[in-house]
């Protein structure tokens, strides 16, 4: 255990003893994300600020808690080529003309994600025909991410393409007054249901686009609730100046789906619209049941991770990462980030296990000495729930106050903290942050989650081609499960092909993690490559790989 005046505990040191030989969470206020324009600011302020500052707000974001990036983006009709643009998990804030009228309501307007995800068209201009043809995105549109077959039911974007308008095609016909009793299926194939939950009708028809409304979307699009004027809070409309301005028009009808949802499947209602997702489930608490997708999530991955849903790193003059992204500090989004710098798939949060793992976090406050995977009955704040958190999490705490950024990048810096966060396997989290006057503690649970399977090729970090690397240590892991590897030799060379002063940890039982330590911290701008040879159950294993330094 390593203790100092900030603290963390990894929940592996206590695996024998488990049996093998928000966002913060619901209730929590958080900090607001920062702005390089006032009127992006004030876009963002009118709706989800209230989000950040008070707890159990009865709504959820429209925008997200933090941006995932924030910068200049290539545009044809912007300024000098380029747009300033903000990606938040449900969507991107874009000011196309830095010119125009402040005053206009579409000065800072929001972009056709969804249309660009489900056609695989990457839009260039104002011009219709100025495109990148991609591929569309295979994203599950609602639920669970699907990576090791998380979510494996639910349809993806390319789901939707021939049910979806763009070009006065796949039209329907008005259904005012009638169920919503249509399912699609991940191939596309629509189907003939009994309605999962008869109260939903619908209850509008959009002639432009030819599409039906269901009525828990219309009545959230005129949902009130208090909104952020510019000096305080007061009664209004969530959605400004209209509905369609932050939704777009309705692309496809709405569908019942089967989605995966912290690792329950269950029945959900989606409908497509040009700038959203807006999903219904019947099984969620009453405030929470309309949410909005991960649309900006999403496309950023499809667009600048997934080279347009290739898949591949993009080639000299595609679209690469914007080279200045900032890491994002909410917690998840930087937890995903780090994954998806190491070739893995996003996690998603668990609600419940968040709210197990805020048990165990308010159990060490009541109790600061015992900061460990376990908790005490005779103790004050005792949980079975946070008990069982506590033994199935990465722990860290200690005297004085941060935020989730500390404890996400505290792990990441030590290896077996690293390993929980980095498997392949992880597909659902839960995670707490609290403080009271004197300290802070944070839990992040990296065992319930667990879904899918072990890369037979294990994970490096850093991860190829990465850029902008701050860590001190490079890692080689394999599943807990998988048979011991065996390190033959390790070599990190500089740009010259210098060889750097490393130590070599090979793995130790349950960790099946190579660790390399440099002897001395790595130069900052410069390339270095790593090679490794090594052995696991008599058959040769061999990686190279480069990272870049920050």
């Amino acid at each position: 255990m390593y203790k100092s005046r900030k603290t963390f505990l990894t929940t592996f040191s206590l695996i024998t003893a488990l049996g093998f030989v928000l966002t913060l969470v619901a209730g929590t206020a958080q900090a607001a994300p920062s702005f390089a324009d006032a009127s992006l600011r004030q876009t963002w302020e009118r709706s989800d600020k209230l989000l950040t500052e008070r707890a159990n707000a009865g709504r959820g974001f429209i925008y997200g808690p933090d941006v995932i990036f924030g910068g200049p983006e290539n545009y044809a009709d912007a300024s000098d080529g380029k747009r300033y643009v903000q990606y938040f998990d449900k969507a991107r804030l874009e000011i196309n003309n830095a010119g125009a009228d402040r005053n206009d309501p579409n000065f800072v307007s929001s972009g056709l994600l969804v249309k660009e995800l489900v056609t695989g068209r990457q839009q260039n201009g104002n011009d219709v025909n100025n495109f990148t043809q991609g591929n569309p995105s295979e994203v599950q549109i609602a639920g669970d991410p699907n990576n090791s077959g998380g979510n494996p039911n639910s349809p993806t974007y390319r789901s939707f393409k021939n049910v979806a308008t763009f070009n006065n095609d796949n039209p329907a016909e008005s259904r005012v007054g009638s169920a919503v009793s249509q399912k699609l299926e991940k191939a596309g194939n629509v189907t003939s249901v009994t309605s999962p939950d008869s109260s939903i009708v619908i209850a509008g028809y959009e002639s432009a686009t030819r599409h039906n409304i269901a009525n828990v979307f219309a009545q959230y699009s005129n949902s009130q609730g208090l909104i952020w004027n510019g000096s305080g809070y007061s009664n209004g409309p969530l959605f400004y100046p209209n509905a369609t301005y932050v939704f777009g028009l309705p692309i496809t009808d709405p569908y019942w789906i089967r989605a995966t949802v912290a690792g329950v499947e269950k029945d959900v209602l989606v409908q497509l619209f040009e700038r959203r997702v807006l999903t219904y489930t019947p099984s969620n608490q009453v405030d929470s049941r309309v949410e909005m997708g991960n649309v900006g999530q999403h496309y950023y991955r499809w667009r600048y991770q997934e080279n347009l849903g290739g898949k591949s790193i993009p080639a000299s003059g595609g679209n690469a990462a914007p080279a200045n992204a900032p890491l994002p500090t909410q917690w998840l989004n930087r937890l995903n980030a780090y994954r998806a710098a190491a070739g893995l798939g996003p996690v998603s949060e668990d609600s419940s296990l968040s709210v197990d793992t805020a048990k165990h976090v308010q159990y060490m406050l009541l109790n600061p000495d015992d900061f460990r995977h376990d908790e005490y009955a005779d103790r004050p704040g005792y949980t079975a729930e946070g008990q069982k958190a506590a033994k199935e999490s990465n722990l860290y705490g200690g005297k004085g106050s941060y935020g989730d950024k500390n404890a996400i990048d505290a792990w990441l810096e030590s290896a077996y903290h690293r390993y929980g966060m980095l498997r392949p396997e992880l597909t659902r989290v839960g995670y707490a942050l609290n403080c009271d006057a004197t300290r802070c503690y944070a839990v992040l649970n990296v065992i319930a989650g667990m879904g899918g399977q072990s890369d037979p090729a294990g994970v490096v970090y850093p991860g190829n081609q990465q850029q902008q690397v701050k860590t001190g240590m490079i890692t080689w892991q394999f599943g807990s499960f998988d048979p011991s590897v065996t390190v033959n030799s390790a070599v990190v060379k500089d740009a010259q092909g210098n060889q750097v002063a490393i130590t070599v940890q090979p793995p130790e039982g349950y960790w099946n993690m190579i660790i390399i330590k440099p002897s001395k911290p790595l130069a900052s701008n410069t390339t270095y490559t790593v090679e490794i040879q090594a052995s696991q159950n008599g058959q040769a294993l061999s990686k190279t790989w480069s990272f870049k330094t920050a």
